[in-house]
């Protein structure tokens, strides 16, 4: 589903953090927006915060496909997810629903 929640990622193995925004996340991965390709096959450590009353989520994930935007010269990254709590992954699919259920009340309105 369509989202703009934030999140950080770092390469295993890299100090720096990068801050990005998710457009597209489920409870089996996520597609965030980055300047920069990340290669395929790259594992990521994710911190996903999912918004102000829901405590934030950290897992690994993998890089799975990306795509490069030629109009805004981005990349969407596509990223399945290694190691993540059940829990965390029930909190993920609960907000993914809500937001779904949000977004098509407004759209009867």
């Amino acid at each position: 589903e369509e989202t703009t929640d934030s999140h950080t990622i770092t390469p295993k193995g890299d100090t720096l953090e990068h801050a990005t925004v998710t457009k597209n996340i489920s409870a089996g991965g996520l597609i965030f927006v980055c300047g920069h390709s990340v290669p395929v096959g790259t594992i990521l450590e994710l911190k996903i915060q999912l918004g102000r009353s829901i405590g934030g989520i950290d897992c690994l994930g993998r890089v799975s496909r990306v795509e490069e935007d030629d109009i805004t010269n981005m990349f969407n990254i596509a990223v399945y997810y290694l190691d993540i709590v059940s829990a965390d992954r029930v909190k993920i699919n609960d907000f993914v629903k809500s937001k779904t259920t949000g977004e098509k009340e407004t759209l009867m309105r």
